[in-house]
């Protein structure tokens, strides 16, 4: 670090390198590494060694989502979709959030369809996953595709019944389709199915999209 702040890049790299010689296989080194090159901008060595990273880690979900961000930060989109294809016939509990980032990706790149594409297979991979479904509904958003967010909140409180951000995402897209009206009949099955914790919440949320219709709910 103190190479680092002195900006005297050949002694960076030769402690660098001597720590990964030391510990080729332990993650945190790697990562370590790579934010520091990242740090002073390097990115081509960064994401060579966050390459060198990935064949001495096993694939890991952490190096790859770094080297994913790097590889966009480069302009390199080729690799970039074929990092993240290849890694969709990878185990999803170790891919999930690098095939996220690769949907958010595509979004930015203005390709709805290879964003859905990697959604789909999330979910088709992931069923009981709450926070997948959550993830999916946020994209969706940012697409402007409300009706497909609520599809896919209704979809998902289906799996993941008790899984209370998933029911608080299907209030928000109900009240932007169907209004406060909605929100109050979705917050009646939410409170059968929800920990008792949260149910304050679920009458805040009723309350709340009833304030912004400035409307009362009918008695």
């Amino acid at each position: 670090k103190s190479a680092k702040r002195a900006s005297a890049l050949p002694q960076l790299r030769q402690h660098l390198t001597q720590a990964l010689q030391a510990q080729p296989r332990v993650l945190q080194v790697w990562l370590e590494a790579c934010r520091m090159l990242d740090e002073i901008g390097d990115l081509g060595e960064c994401r060579a060694w966050l390459e060198r990273g990935l064949e001495n880690c096993n694939k890991s979900e952490q190096l790859s989502l770094k080297l994913m961000r790097v590889l966009e930060r480069m302009g390199d989109h080729v690799a970039l979709r074929a990092l993240a294809g290849s890694l969709r016939r990878e185990p999803p509990e170790r891919t999930c959030k690098v095939l996220l980032d690769a949907a958010h990706f595509e979004v930015r790149a203005g390709n709805r369809d290879a964003a859905r594409a990697f959604l789909r297979c999330l979910v088709q991979r992931l069923p009981y996953q709450g926070p997948v479904y959550c993830e999916v509904c946020r994209i969706e958003a940012i697409l402007g595709s409300h009706d497909k967010a609520l599809s896919m909140a209704e979809q998902g409180v289906q799996q993941c019944l008790k899984y209370g951000p998933l029911w608080f995402a299907l209030l928000r897209h109900a009240e932007k389709i169907y209004g406060a009206k909605a929100v109050q009949e979705y917050g009646s099955y939410a409170l059968r199915s929800v920990c008792h914790e949260l149910h304050w919440k679920i009458h805040f949320e009723v309350a709340a999209a009833y304030s912004r219709e400035r409307n009362l709910p009918e008695s």
